[in-house]
C-alpha cells in the first residue's frame, strides 16, 4: 500500500497478483493483442471480483495496465473494484455482475410522450443520496458514475435512450427514429439481462427489451474528440470466456481525448466500448468522496455496489 491507501503495481510496470476467475482464456489472445496500440502497457494483473472474498474456481491472467494503482474500498468490496491512474486524475472502475450490482438513478420522471418522458435534472451528490437509499443488508454502494446524454432544460428529454429497472422511460429524442435525429453512431449499454450480463451494441429498440437500458455513443462519435477534457466511457468484458459479459468497466477522466479514453479503456480488455455524456456532466463519486465534480447537473447516473 501507499500512503493514499492504494496498492501499487511493481516499479517495473508488472503486476505480481493473480486473479480468481473461470478458466477460459480464448478471448486472452485477442484482447492483448488489441491492448498493443493503446497508449499503455499491458501486464498481467487482477480482474473484477478477485481477492480473498471471490468464490469462483480456477486462476487465469487477465490485463491490468501498467501505471494503474488499485484504490482501497470500504468492506465488503466483493465485485468492485477501482483502479487510478498513478500521474492522472483517472479511475477505472470494475464491476463483476456475478458477485456485484448495478443500477440506474434518475431524477424524477415527468410528463410528456411516452415514447419521450423528461426526466429532472440533479446534481451528482444527490444521486450518491439516492442510491444510498438501495443498500441493503447485503449490498452496500460504493461508486457512483454520471451516465447518459441529456439537454439543458428543466426538466430534460434524453438524447439517446434510456430504461430504469424495467420501466422505459425514453426511446431518445436525438436516436434513430427519434423526433430530433441526429447523425452519431448511437450505441446502447445494457445490462441485469438474463442471458449476457452486461452488453454493448449498435441502437436498436429490439434492445430495450433489456431491464436497464443507457443510450450512448460510439468513442470515434465527434464530441469534441480532439480536446482534452472530462470524459466518461464504458466497456464490457466476459472474464471466463463462456459468453456472458459479466464485467462492465467504466473510465472516468478530468482529462483525455476520445481516442486517449478509449486506448486506455481497451487496456483494460473491454470487448466492446461506448462514450457517456462527459465535459462538465462527468463525475465520480468513490466511497462517498469526490473524484471528479460535474459542473451541471443531469438527468442520469450509474450506481455500482458490492454484493447482491
Amino acid at each position: 500500500m501507499n500512503n493514499d491507501g492504494m496498492r501499487v503495481l511493481d516499479s517495473d510496470g508488472r503486476a505480481s497478483i493473480l486473479v480468481r476467475i473461470f478458466a477460459g482464456l480464448a478471448w486472452l489472445p485477442g484482447v492483448l493483442a488489441g491492448c498493443g496500440a493503446a497508449d499503455d502497457g499491458v501486464v498481467e494483473g487482477e480482474a473484477a471480483g478477485a481477492g480473498g472474498e471471490s468464490d469462483v474456481a480456477s486462476e487465469a491472467l487477465v490485463p491490468v495496465p501498467a501505471g494503474y494503482s488499485e484504490v482501497a474500498l470500504s468492506a465488503p468490496s466483493s465485485g468492485v473494484r477501482v483502479f487510478k491512474r498513478n500521474d492522472a486524475d483517472e479511475w477505472v472502475t470494475i464491476v463483476d455482475l456475478r458477485q456485484a450490482t448495478a443500477r440506474n438513478i434518475t431524477g424524477a420522471v415527468s410528463g410528456g410522450d411516452p415514447d419521450y418522458l423528461l426526466v429532472q435534472r440533479n446534481s451528482y451528490t444527490a444521486y450518491w443520496t439516492d442510491a444510498r437509499s438501495h443498500e441493503t443488508s447485503t449490498r452496500k454502494l460504493r461508486v457512483v458514475v454520471s451516465g447518459t446524454f441529456g439537454a439543458f432544460t428543466y426538466p430534460t428529454g434524453i438524447a439517446f435512450g434510456l430504461k430504469k429497472d424495467g420501466s422505459h422511460i425514453s426511446y431518445g429524442y436525438a436516436a434513430p427514429g427519434g423526433p430530433a435525429p441526429e447523425s452519431f453512431n448511437v450505441k446502447l449499454f445494457t445490462f441485469n439481462n438474463p442471458m449476457s450480463r452486461a452488453w454493448i451494441g449498435a441502437y436498436d429498440r429490439s434492445s430495450f427489451g433489456s431491464p436497464d437500458v443507457v443510450g450512448a455513443l460510439d468513442v470515434a462519435a465527434d464530441k469534441n474528440k480532439y480536446a482534452s477534457i472530462q470524459r466518461t466511457m464504458v466497456g464490457v468484458r466476459d472474464d471466463n470466456g463462456d459468453g456472458d459479459l459479466e464485467t462492465i468497466l467504466v473510465l472516468s477522466t478530468r482529462r483525455a481525448t476520445q481516442a486517449v479514453a478509449a486506448s486506455r479503456l481497451s487496456a483494460f480488455g473491454a470487448h466492446e466500448m461506448a462514450m457517456l455524456d462527459g465535459s462538465g456532466s462527468t463525475s465520480l463519486i468513490v466511497d462517498g468522496a469526490t473524484r471528479i465534480a460535474a459542473d451541471r447537473p443531469v438527468p442520469h447516473a450509474i450506481a455500482f455496489y458490492s454484493g447482491k
